[in-house]
C-alpha cells in the first residue's frame, strides 16, 4: 500500500522568510499529552516496514530531504536527494554525521518521537515561543513540526512522504 501525504513546503518557507509563520491552520499547538498519544497509536500498528521521506527547515541552516527505509533487523537505509542551489557544505555535514534531521537526531519514526518529545520540551512552557503539530490522521507519525521564535527565526521538520512497506 502506498500512500503519500504532499505538505506545502513553498508555502511555510515562504512565509517564514518574511518572519511571518503562521500555520496555524495547519497544526496544533504543541502538548505531551498528545504527543503521547499520538505515539501510543503509530506503536500499535506495529508497523516496521516503511519508508518516509522527511526534511528540517531552518533559517539557520539549510538540510536536504532525506528519504529513510526502515525493515526489521536491519539499520534505517539513508537516502539523500540534492536540493540543487539549497544543498551546501552544510548538507556534505549532514551526510557524513549520519544524524539526518538534525536537530531531532532519530532516522525511525519511533526514534523520531524521543528526540521531539526532548527537543519540544525546552520549548513549550516559554511564551516567546510558537509551536505547532500536525499529526497523520491515518498512521499518527508527525507530519508536521515548527517552533517560530519570532522575525526569521524558526525550525521545522516535515515529513512529506509515507509508504507502508508490509
Amino acid at each position: 500500500m502506498r500512500i503519500q501525504h504532499t505538505v506545502y513546503i513553498a508555502v511555510l518557507l515562504g512565509m517564514a522568510a518574511c518572519g511571518n509563520l503562521n500555520i496555524s491552520q495547519d497544526t496544533q499547538p504543541f502538548n505531551l499529552e498528545r504527543l503521547e498519544s499520538e505515539r501510543a497509536a503509530w506503536e500499535l500498528q506495529a508497523i516496521n516496514h516503511y519508508r518516509f521521506t522527511g526534511d528540517t527547515y531552518s533559517n539557520a541552516y539549510p538540510t536536504i530531504p532525506i528519504t529513510v527505509t526502515v525493515l526489521p533487523d536491519e539499520e534505517p537505509e539513508l537516502s539523500y536527494i540534492s536540493k540543487g542551489e539549497h544543498y551546501n557544505s552544510w548538507g556534505d555535514e549532514q551526510i557524513e554525521s549520519g544524524i539526518p534531521f538534525t536537530p531531532f537526531q532519530g532516522k525511525t519514526i519511533d526514534e523520531l518521537y524521543i528526540y521531539i518529545e526532548r527537543f519540544m520540551k525546552s520549548y513549550i512552557n516559554d511564551k516567546r515561543f510558537e509551536t505547532g503539530v500536525r499529526y497523520n490522521e491515518t498512521y499518527h507519525y508527525p507530519e508536521i513540526l515548527y517552533v517560530y521564535i519570532g522575525p526569521g527565526g524558526y525550525l521545522s521538520f516535515q515529513i512529506t512522504e509515507f509508504e507502508d512497506l508490509r
